[in-house]
């Protein structure tokens, strides 16, 4: 079990970030909390929802976990499907946004919490994130419509190969002293031979005023990434984008991020993570999420994959 005091100060200072800057206003403060709520519950950084994310979790939640989060408390159609034996065309990456990379802050170590035996050690360069924590709108203090989480799970189906696409699941996550709103976490686990990952979503939306294209500028480096994300912009006007893989605490944690952009103003964050709900647990006696498994060495999905689901969710998911 994590119970190392130091870690989870670490890890929510990286989460958290330095203290905002003043506010002259209720709304600029409110706006703000929001976004940090959509940090935490997307899994930018491995550790939202594997330690900080989890640390405060009331135990009517984490039953609801272990229950794997019954429909009839969510609202939701569960769906489960049998692996898919669908073969995916060749995929052409996206081009990355023409714009310059940014210099690297700081090395990947792993030393203290390494991966398991066996596993490649990596350590990449590393960025800060740069987006500005008050532009968007999260709604995750909102349960998915079942129609969103269907668009979800039949994408992951058309897209994920050969890998196994689990059950939507879905837990009410209630406040914690740095939040300012219940919320909920959304993922799906997938898995195939090498082991089982997960893929979760929120959903929100950006401000009036902004094309997609703008809103997506506005977050180049949003996703502690280095190099530019790669985008497309769809017929419907949608534009995606998404990050090159970043490493984090514990173990080598592998999270990969990709934003989708309607003109609407709709806002949706996919994450893929090399971990899943088999490497989680219900501490009672904490009240939390307990992160005890590494997980698996590689993502999930490959690039082109993610690629794929990412502009299915695009063209089919109603704002």
């Amino acid at each position: 079990m994590w119970e190392d005091d130091e870690l989870r100060a670490a890890l929510r200072a990286e989460v958290e970030g330095p203290d905002p800057r003043p506010a002259t206003g209720l709304d600029e403060v409110l706006r703000r909390g929001r976004r940090r709520v959509l940090l935490h519950r997307t899994g930018a950084v491995a550790a939202a929802f594997a330690l900080v994310g989890g640390a405060a979790l009331g135990i009517g939640s984490l039953k609801g976990l272990a229950q794997q989060s019954s429909p009839a408390d969510s609202g939701l159609t569960t769906i489960t499907s049998a692996p898919t034996t669908t073969t995916a065309p060749p995929v052409v990456l996206w081009p990355q946004v023409n714009v310059p990379a940014r210099t690297p802050k700081s090395t990947f170590s792993s030393d203290r919490y390494p991966p398991p035996a066996g596993w490649k050690v990596l350590t990449p360069e590393q960025c800060d994130g740069e987006s500005d924590p008050s532009w968007t709108e999260d709604e995750s203090a909102y349960p998915l419509s079942g129609e969103l989480a269907t668009t979800l799970v039949r994408a992951l189906q058309l897209h994920s190969g050969k890998a196994r696409v689990g059950e939507f699941t879905q837990v009410k996550m209630p406040r914690r002293p740095w939040d300012i709103q219940d919320g909920y976490s959304n993922w799906t686990d997938l898995s195939d031979e090498e082991g089982a990952g997960s893929i979760a979503l929120v959903r929100g939306h950006y401000p009036q005023g902004l094309t997609p294209t703008q809103a997506a500028d506005q977050e180049l480096f949003g996703a502690m990434n280095c190099a530019p994300p790669r985008r497309a912009t769809l017929e419907n006007g949608v534009v995606v984008q998404y990050y090159e893989t970043t490493v984090h605490l514990p173990h080598q944690s592998l999270i990969k991020n990709l934003r989708v952009y309607h003109p609407s103003g709709a806002y949706y964050v996919l994450v893929l993570r090399n971990y899943s709900s088999k490497d989680f647990r219900v501490s009672e006696e904490q009240g939390a999420f307990d992160r005890f498994g590494a997980g698996r060495e590689t993502l999930p999905l490959d690039e082109a994959r993610l690629q794929a689901i990412g502009e299915e969710l695009a063209r089919t998911a109603k704002p």
